[in-house]
């Protein structure tokens, strides 16, 4: 068992795997064996499975204009998810009868689906597509009970136009996008949907707040666009009324966010931005440079690049 599993489930160390043809037809939790003699237990050995696929997917992404590892933000997700999902029936269904459009089934949706599905919920987009997809299925979906994860993360996937369209509008697409998974995705889909946005919406507070306008300067459109996208977040997760702890959560920081860029559009806050914090910061930075050079002389070590240091 994986230091992970061990860490999750410290009352089940030592238990016989589920048989199984190969590493990747491991049992889920909820027909498993795991179920059957650990009712306290919430995941199976398919997280393990997922986490890895994740790092390995993932491996050399980083966030937008950042050096942070892009895994951060996946595991802020699906923290998220694990913070406001609705336990319905039992100790580990979020979800009951849920319908799947690619097989017609319906399943009951585990709160280790929705885990997995918010480790992979950028996969689709960001690293492969529709080959992406299939990979998720086979690995992670068992066949009798249909593609719950592949059409969790599906539903969470922004998709272009097929080829020969007509172009559409930034936001337009968003909107439409929003649209789908808040309305006519399984609730467990709007609950990562919404976690992700969350996420996305706090962090851009954060690096507004410290980089200023600058920040916009990292996207493809403009500053307007995103604001606009923004702002139709909220609005769709809070009217379709399906996650309303994570809508009022959202709400609230995108309130944090247009009082920061009311604050910094005040021009005195702007002239005391631009001629004093940041050349103290810039001037922070230098010295924390050459302090970390001296030490690596006195050292010995070699004098490679460090990151900047901010205040």
């Amino acid at each position: 068992m994986s230091v992970l599993s061990s860490l999750l489930r410290p009352e089940v160390r030592g238990h016989e795997r589920w048989p199984s043809q190969g590493p990747a037809a491991v049992r889920p939790l909820r027909f498993g064996q795991d179920f059957l003699e650990n009712p306290d237990a919430f995941y199976s050995e398919r997280l393990n499975q997922a986490m890895a696929f994740a790092l390995e997917a993932h491996r050399s992404q980083k966030r937008k204009g950042r050096q942070t590892p892009y895994m951060a933000h996946l595991l802020t997700v699906a923290a998220y998810v694990l913070t406001f999902a609705p336990i319905q029936k039992g100790h580990s269904v979020i979800e009951t009868d849920t319908l799947l459009k690619s097989t017609g089934h319906r399943v009951d949706i585990t709160l280790e689906d929705a885990y997995i599905a918010a480790l992979l919920h950028d996969a689709i987009e960001d690293q492969g597509g529709a080959e992406m997809k299939a990979r998720i299925r086979q690995r992670f979906d068992q066949a009798a009970f249909g593609p719950v994860v592949s059409e969790l993360v599906d539903y969470c996937t922004t998709h272009d136009p097929p080829d020969g369209a007509p172009p559409i509008d930034y936001n337009a697409k968003k909107r439409a996008q929003l649209i789908r998974v808040a309305y006519e995705a399984p609730q467990t889909a709007t609950l990562i949907a919404a976690c992700d946005k969350l996420a996305n919406i706090r962090d851009t507070v954060q690096e507004y707040a410290e980089e200023g306008d600058r920040f916009w300067e990292k996207f493809k459109v403009s500053r307007a666009q995103k604001l606009r996208y923004i702002d139709d977040i909220a609005e769709v997760f809070t009217a379709c009324g399906r996650v309303p702890q994570v809508a009022n959560e959202i709400s609230q920081t995108v309130r944090r966010l247009k009082r920061l860029i009311r604050r910094n559009e005040n021009p005195i806050v702007r002239l005391w931005r631009r001629w004093v914090i940041l050349p103290l910061q810039k001037a922070y930075q230098q010295a924390s440079q050459k302090m970390l050079h001296r030490l690596r002389g006195l050292r010995g070590a070699p004098a490679s690049a460090e990151p900047a240091l901010g205040l």
